[in-house]
């Protein structure tokens, strides 16, 4: 039921059953969530972690969580700065690219994702969403604190946390893109920040899609493994003011 899930994501979230029964029409039903392989391409680049090269646990062991979330972040790393210049330009290519390549895994799902591109203002949809946390719009590392709080959240059960807990965890993954080339290139962490906002919209849209059809223990145990390829447990983390601690 996840591919479904995946189908219909975008319209329960942004549309009303009237939409998802468009998006649902033309598409199959899947064995899996077809975005959240785009997921881990896009948070190996951005966190530094998975990859070939990573090292992989042996098998029935959890991924360890030293080389991710191991610790509080640096005094003042959670008011550096990471942000862009938004624009529709900007917008329409990082997009198209995104959608290239969601066509590769699944076409009938990315076909559906950019028709609701073409009657919704996502970045209207996404600052309402992230607002009341004290995300602002045009940071890249801001977009990938929301996209990472909000897998947490899925993976765990928990309720929405506080905004000073968020501002932990983006100190903590600023910390980490302060060394990360793509943060410092002022074009790729647009392109970025903006791909991360267009994945916490798939996502969401996936969980209250899973709530509604009954399938969310389902779903939550699909995300959960996903970000685990990317070197990050959720089910063994809680999150405090200072971020995520083990």
């Amino acid at each position: 039921m996840l591919g479904r899930v995946a189908a219909i994501a975008l319209a329960l979230s942004l549309g009303g059953a009237a939409a998802a029964q468009d998006i649902s029409s033309t598409n199959t039903v899947g064995g899996d969530f077809a975005m959240l392989g785009l997921q881990n391409e896009v948070l190996n680049r951005s966190l530094g972690t998975g990859g070939a090269g990573a090292r992989r646990p042996a098998p029935g062991r959890a991924v360890p969580q030293g080389n991710v979330f191991a610790a509080p972040a640096r005094p003042g790393m959670a008011t550096v700065s990471f942000r862009y210049q938004q624009s529709p330009a900007l917008w329409q290519e990082t997009s198209r690219e995104f959608l290239d390549r969601a066509a590769k895994k699944d076409p009938a799902l990315a076909k559906s994702i950019a028709d609701e591109m073409a009657r919704k203002d996502f970045g209207k949809i996404y600052a309402d969403f992230v607002r009341p946390f004290g995300i602002r719009p045009d940071d890249a590392v801001d977009a990938l604190t929301a996209y990472t709080v909000l897998g947490w959240m899925i993976a765990t059960g928990a309720a929405d946390p506080s905004p000073r807990q968020i501002a932990g965890v983006r100190a903590q993954i600023a910390q980490r893109a302060s060394t990360n080339p793509t943060f410092a290139d002022p074009r790729s962490r647009a392109k970025l920040g903006e791909e991360m906002k267009l994945l916490f919209l798939i996502l969401k849209g996936g969980w209250e899609s899973a709530r509604r059809e009954g399938n969310l223990q389902q779903f939550s145990d699909g995300v959960a493994a996903q970000f685990r390829q990317s070197d990050v447990d959720f089910r063994r983390l809680r999150m405090s003011d200072r971020g995520f601690v083990g």
